[in-house]
This record gives C-alpha cells, structure tokens and sequence, in this order.
C-alpha cells in the first residue's frame, strides 16, 4: 500500500472511531427533552422558593405588626392603670368595702378582678374601667395571635430551606444534564471534523484562539449557565417591601453578562450587596444584584460580556442567584419575567 493510501486509511479509521465514540456517549448523555423538562422542573422548584419566601415575608410583617400593637396596648394600660387605681381607692372608702385587693391586680385571677370592676363602676368612671378592661382582653388575645403567628413563621423558615434545596438539587441536575449535552455537541463536532478531514486527505489543526463570546443576539439572557426562575415580580417581601424583579436561581460563580450593550459600573447596595448598573444603549437601565465578584470594572461592554458572577452577597445568604430588575426609559421597574422567558 502507497503512503497516501496508509494515510487515507489511518484517516478513516480514526474518523470511524470518533464517530463511534461520539455515538456512545450520545446513547448516555442528555436529550434535548431531557434537558427542555429539566428546565422546566427547575423554574417551577424556582417559583416554589420563590412564593415560600413570600409567605415568610408576609408572617414577618404579621409579627411586626402585632408586636407593635401589642406595645401600643400595654402603655395604654399603664397609663389607665393609675386611674383605675385611683378609682378603686375613692369606691373602697366610700363604701367601706374589701375589693381593693382585686382592684389593683396581684395574684387574683382575671375573672375575680372583673367581678370586682362590676360591683364599684357606678362610684367611679365606668369609661376608664370599661377600657381597661378592654386592653386588657386585647393584650390577651394578641398574645396568643403573636404565638400562632411565631409558630407560622417557624414553619414558614423549615418550608423555604426545604423549598431552598429542592431548587437547587434541580438546579444542579440541570446543570449536569448540560454539561453532558454539550460534552456529546463536541465529541459530534470532533467525528464531523475527523470525517471531513479524512475525505479530503489533508490533515487541518485545531485552532486554539480566544474564547467564544457566550451568547449572541440583541437581548441576552443575562446568566451564562444553567439556571431557574420564577415570575417573582411584585410578591411580598420582608419590611414591607416588593420584589421589584425576578430572581435567577444559578450555581455561585456562574458567569453574568450584559443582556445589551451600554456602560456599566459596580457598588455594593445595603439589601443586595454587590450590585452592577447597567446603562444600556436600547435606552434602558439594567440592575443586578447579590454578586460574588466583579468581573474588570466599570467600562463600556459589548453584549455577552461578562460582567460579574452569581453569588448570595447581601440578604440572600444561602440561596446564589442574580436579582435582576429592568428599568425602563430609566424610571421605575417592569416584570422581567416576558423578557428573561423569550431569551433565556
């Protein structure tokens, strides 16, 4: 045999080989329905986290308001309880009576010092009385309203860790069915170049030159990896606050680009931590926020460069993801959520 006939030869082979490697691990990898339903059950674990966080935040304020009425209730009785005092004082001289001691509290039950109250309001001020012991039932009741919602938030924290790690369990199977997905895509590039290669019985060598851009287009998803997320925008929050973007559930140190090209810079915020703005040259303001990393600092970009890495900086210890807000015109925010499901 010729050279150039061993040549072409040893060309096929190896383009055969490859071809059966790349089938292989086809056989075993991820499909794209796999990878499309993984997808799926990660947004919805997202929005699960997502409305468990909610139903925190809103049992937080819950106990906030109660404490806050119950502060209130208790100086109004201190203030009322000197009169009451006084009141029980004038009823027992005037009357020569034994009800002081259930007037001005001690160990008598609740029950007893009402039936006290009763026999003496006509001597005194029933309109101090009658709300004493009003205050008195409130503060009552509010404490046990106080203890129901304590127990709802305890509940609420075991339901947002469990919802927490169901999210990123499905974020991490996500995660790996891409990874193999793309391992297949190369090893199917590898056999077509191995092939090409062999029937034009020439030798080509790999080009080893700067690093693909991530993603391209005139809108794009501002995370560059596997990730979650929910239609968030507008739910409760802690203090009162409202979610005024989406949460983009991802692995800590996933890239972050810029969805447009503008002009970006980088402070950290008091809620978020790190945050990145970005003027973005459609004319709109971009916000991200709870980074772990800067990546170079504020300049011009292109879009898909990359400009930070998910984290969980600020309030969001425990959970890595990229709160991310649009502002359009740069006024007030919109729901990102139409936008980040066309492009993401």
């Amino acid at each position: 045999m010729s050279p150039i006939a061993r040549r072409r030869a040893s060309w096929l082979l190896l383009a055969c080989a490859l071809i059966g490697a790349s089938s292989g691990l086809s056989a075993t990898s991820a499909s794209a329905d796999d990878v499309t339903n993984a997808q799926k059950r990660a947004n919805a674990a997202a929005q699960k986290l997502a409305q468990a966080n909610t139903d925190l935040a809103q049992i937080e304020d819950d106990i906030v308001k109660v404490e806050a009425d119950q502060k209130a209730t208790e100086a109004e009785l201190a203030g009322l309880r000197s009169a009451v005092q006084e009141t029980a004082v004038r009823s027992y001289v005037h009357a020569g009576g034994s009800d002081l001691p259930f007037l001005l509290g001690g160990d008598l039950n609740a029950e007893a010092r009402a039936n006290a109250l009763a026999r003496f309001v006509t001597m005194g001020s029933f309109d101090q009385i009658d709300r004493y012991r009003a205050l008195e039932a409130d503060l009552e009741s509010g404490a046990a309203l106080l203890a129901d919602r304590k127990a709802a938030q305890a509940a609420a924290v075991d339901d947002l860790n469990t919802k927490r790690a169901s999210a990123l369990k499905e974020l991490a199977r996500l995660q790996e069915l891409q990874r193999k997905r793309e391992q297949a895509a190369a090893a199917a590039q590898r056999a077509r170049a191995a092939a090409s290669a062999a029937a034009s019985s020439r030798r080509t060598s790999t080009a080893r030159g700067a690093a693909p851009q991530i993603m391209g287009g005139s809108w794009l998803c501002p995370v560059a990896g596997a990730h979650a997320f929910g239609n968030d925008y507008g739910d409760a929050r802690s203090g009162g606050r409202h979610h005024a973007g989406n949460d983009i559930l991802a692995v800590r140190g996933t890239p972050i680009v810029a969805p447009v090209a503008g002009t970006v810079s980088f402070r950290s915020v008091s809620v978020g931590g790190r945050s990145f703005f970005l003027e973005g040259v459609d004319g709109n303001e971009y916000f991200g926020t709870h980074l772990s990393g800067y990546a170079g600092g504020a300049r011009s970009v292109s879009a898909g460069e990359v400009i930070g890495y998910v984290g969980d900086d600020g309030n969001a210890r425990g959970t890595p993801h990229l709160h991310f807000e649009i502002h359009p015109g740069h006024h007030g925010t919109t729901n990102p959520y139409p936008t980040l499901s066309a492009h993401c």
